[in-house]
């Protein structure tokens, strides 16, 4: 079923002809795993790709702006999604392949048509904003994500939808004991770099054989002696 827009001031669909793949990624591809130019695209994608976001996805992105473990990663994100914001070209990841990324738009979602999905539940909210996103050809969308839940819901409502590798993800965060370690380790390397590195060596300076006295302890005589 192919949606038309239904007034003239709506906003035209996006323009997807160009490209291959059009992905639809979710947060944890962002957050959870390596950096999007370095992963094998064409391990899961034949040709050119457009990855897109939806309005659910950014939002979780942005929560994430702050944390000190994934704040890095999310203002990194945001700030290759500006460009398309401002010019709504959307921006590079990768030449080769070429992977572009944009935001996606949806169209006003009819919750009582997805009556198995929860309004409230973020991974849902995907699932509902990806069904209705406002794309030239949403028949062409895919669903990319390493959690079960939300390819389930997407796979149910007729959105193809593909699992991200485990080798995609980065590896886990140390421990915070693990973390103070390794700071202890490398204080420790520190200072032994300040330390002077002392080299001993002995040399016979005379051809005579040394002599060894061996003095033991003073007697009580010698003492007071």
């Amino acid at each position: 079923r192919r949606w038309r827009p239904h007034c003239s001031n709506m906003v035209p669909p996006l323009l997807t002809i160009s490209y291959d793949n059009v992905v639809l990624i979710d947060s944890q591809v962002v957050l959870e795993a390596k950096p999007l130019d370095q992963l094998p695209w064409a391990d899961l994608f034949t040709g050119s790709i457009l990855l897109l976001v939806t309005r659910q996805v950014q939002t979780e992105i942005d929560k994430r702006k702050n944390d000190g473990r994934l704040g890095k990663r999310a203002r990194a994100f945001n700030r290759l999604l500006d460009r398309y914001i401002v010019d709504r070209v959307p921006s590079s990841v990768l030449a080769n392949p070429q992977v572009d990324v944009a935001t996606i738009a949806n169209r006003k979602i009819d919750w009582d048509a997805l009556d198995d999905l929860d309004r409230d539940d973020p991974d849902d909210r995907i699932i509902a904003q990806a069904l209705n996103a406002n794309v030239d050809d949403p028949t062409r969308l895919v669903f990319l994500s390493h959690d079960m839940r939300p390819r389930d819901a997407a796979s149910s409502h007729g959105l193809a939808a593909v699992k991200l590798p485990e080798t995609w993800l980065k590896d886990p965060d140390p421990s915070p004991e693990q973390r103070r370690i390794s700071e202890l380790e490398a204080k420790n390397r520190l200072l032994s770099a300040d330390q002077p590195q002392v080299d001993v060596r002995l040399e016979a300076v005379t051809p005579s054989p040394w002599l060894y006295r061996d003095v033991g302890e003073a007697t009580s005589a010698e003492v007071d002696e």
